[in-house]
């Protein structure tokens, strides 16, 4: 008697279930490869070496006519500023394992850049586990320029810091940046373009702003004015002790404006501010070119230290989208000289 052939029916899906259960022992099976990668990781070395970066930075900044003239270094990075003998080209590197992570220029005669950048050199280390690094960029004709803030990040990356400084108005800006008390920040505030030859400036304490309760600091810092303090007592003590009787306008306005500041701080009325900037300015000739400076601060000071909005555009679209036919595309129509029908 014959036996009964056996069919065999190929099923796919139970081809690929086989297959995988026999993967899966197999892996499990296969040696860890954990320890192998822990110990092949120990060779790799990411990144650049900083001071064959260094090297090569100077080298391309020497091709440029320019030398070194301020360093400062921590473990994580190297920062260097650069000017050209004759003061004209001025440049701004940060190196860290990454490579060139801040490269900033300033030159003279180009009309869309600083006049001068500077590396500001005393102003190092690490700040509330924060490694910031700090620079000024200066404009044509001026002694006295506005601080800019970097933050180096962990994986050797560079963010912009914020520099609150709303308070005092929308001229003003940070000039000058040193380590504090308990972790907060001695700077100087100016208003370049409120300078009459000399540039106003009032020496204040910034403070990092906390973050939100349950949250981790945020990765770009922000840094703000401390609106209390003994900083307080000491400006005030200093600006009144200023002899302005027999001082120039520019110092007794550059005065005037600090003063009112302060009182801006302190919390006081407009008029307050204003009062204490008129008493050190004191008397101007009328129609002299201090009264013209003199009228446009106290302006600036009643608009809550804010500037006037830009005209508007007559070009611009109205906000039905249209565009108001300018002057030129009107036809006047006298109505005496319109034939009847």
């Amino acid at each position: 008697m014959n036996k009964p052939t056996r069919l065999r029916v190929y099923n796919p899906a139970v081809s690929r279930l086989f297959c995988a259960i026999a993967l899966l022992f197999g892996a499990c099976a296969a040696h860890d490869p954990q320890p192998y990668l822990s110990s092949e990781l120990v060779f790799l070395k990411p990144g650049v070496r900083l001071e064959t970066e260094e090297r090569e930075v100077r080298r391309v900044l020497a091709q440029r006519n320019m030398r070194i003239v301020s360093r400062s270094s921590q473990p994580e990075y190297i920062a260097l500023g650069a000017a050209s003998r004759d003061d004209r080209q001025s440049a701004v590197r940060v190196i860290s394992p990454r490579g060139v992570v801040i490269a900033e220029d300033a030159a003279l005669d180009d009309l869309f850049a600083p006049a001068k950048i500077i590396l500001l050199e005393h102003f190092v280390g690490t700040i509330h586990d924060y490694t910031l690094i700090a620079s000024a960029r200066l404009p044509k004709g001026r002694e006295i320029g506005c601080v800019t803030v970097h933050r180096l990040l962990p994986d050797g990356s560079a963010v912009e810091c914020v520099l609150d400084t709303g308070l005092l108005g929308s001229r003003a800006c940070v000039a000058n940046l040193a380590q504090g008390r308990t972790g907060h920040l001695r700077a100087t505030i100016a208003w370049p373009n409120l300078h009459a030859i000399v540039t106003p400036q009032l020496d204040v304490e910034l403070a990092f702003a906390d973050a939100p309760i349950g949250q981790a600091p945020p990765a770009i810092p922000v840094i703000k004015l401390r609106e209390q303090g003994e900083w307080l007592d000491e400006a005030r003590t200093h600006l009144q002790t200023l002899r302005l009787a027999r001082a120039s306008f520019s110092h007794r306005h550059a005065a005037g404006v600090a003063r009112a500041a302060l009182a801006r701080v302190a919390g006081e009325q407009i008029g307050a501010q204003q009062a204490a900037y008129r008493h050190a300015v004191a008397r101007v000739l009328p129609g002299s070119p201090e009264s013209e400076v003199v009228a446009d601060t106290l302006a600036h000071i009643e608009r809550g230290w804010t500037d006037p909005p830009p005209p508007p555009d007559p070009d611009a679209p109205s906000p039905d989208g249209t565009i108001a036919p300018s002057e030129s595309d009107m036809i006047i129509i006298d109505p005496e000289l319109v034939e009847p029908h």
